[in-house]
């Protein structure tokens, strides 16, 4: 239900772009939290669902996600957003020691601010360290505010 509940918001908030110091959207890869997190965000705008889902997705996220829901809600945001995002602005970054309940984690949090085609949105894209490597934990897309 909460997944829904976004989507609706989503879809209800169609803004128009305001006034921000866009970036072009990026997909560099590397093993830095900032540039996974800049990976992540171009492959679900554009990547293959599956392989996005096989290449990032990490414990966490596919103890609550299979990989064909994955899929076919990605799919669903996709519509939703109009296509891939016209640019996107990092907001802000941080590195957590803790995950949602307080216990011990090394986890990394990204926000941007995105432009699609259909909406103007927060992407918030959280991600784990597994083994050395940057995972996706979780993300969302939150309607954003205009000027």
């Amino acid at each position: 239900m909460r997944f829904f509940r976004h989507l609706v918001l989503l879809c209800a908030c169609i803004l128009s772009s305001a006034a921000f110091p866009w970036r072009p959207v990026y997909g560099q890869t590397g093993s830095s939290a900032p540039d996974v997190s800049n990976a992540i965000a171009a492959a679900l705008d554009s990547g293959d669902p599956a392989q996005v889902y096989r290449r990032y997705a990490g414990p966490v996220f596919t103890s609550h996600n299979t990989e064909a829901a994955f899929v076919e809600q990605l799919g669903y945001f996709r519509i939703q957003l109009g296509g891939p995002a016209r640019a996107r602005a990092n907001v802000g970054s941080q590195a957590l020691t803790r995950d949602f309940s307080g216990q011990p984690a090394d986890l990394y949090y990204v926000r941007y601010l995105v432009r699609y085609p259909a909406a103007q949105v927060f992407q918030d894209i959280y991600m784990e360290r597994v083994n050395g490597e940057w995972k996706l934990y979780g993300f969302w897309f939150i309607p954003a505010p205009t000027d």
